[in-house]
């Protein structure tokens, strides 16, 4: 059998290193899309308390207290909110007769974290686990 000449291709060992670099290069990628993902989300949790907050604050400054909601229903709803977006379910509530303290809830639908804002008297206090939360 004669040698063939001028042979193309890559050899079984190009190829394995090819697909080793490749494989290296999406376990370092993949976390990083997916903490990107959960920030994102978390921005559309956020940027739905803070409408609130704005609009609970312009109702305060006007009446000298709080939105009152009745017993069983929301803030979400007074504001017409959506109680439910494709990522998160919200919640809340007005939480004293007299209209000083207010709550209100993001729960991620998968994750199950959240980001709550509390306004008492006008302190505004932000908690929760979600990567969307602001650092106050």
């Amino acid at each position: 059998m004669k040698p063939v000449k001028n042979a193309q291709g890559f050899t079984l060992l190009e190829l394995l290193m090819v697909v080793i670099i490749i494989g290296i290069l999406a376990s370092i990628a993949l976390p990083q899309w997916q903490n990107f993902n959960e920030r994102a989300q978390g921005t559309e949790a956020l940027g739905i308390l803070q409408a609130v907050k704005t609009a609970e604050e312009l109702y305060r400054l006007e009446t000298g207290s709080y939105v009152i909601v009745s017993e069983g229903s929301t803030i979400g709803s007074y504001y017409k909110l959506p109680l439910s977006t494709r990522f998160w379910n919200y919640t809340g509530t007005s939480g004293t007769i007299d209209g000083k303290l207010w709550k209100m809830q993001a729960r991620h639908k998968v994750s199950n974290k959240y980001i709550q804002i509390t306004v008492n008297n006008g302190t505004v206090t932000w908690e929760g686990d979600s990567p969307g939360r602001p650092n106050t």
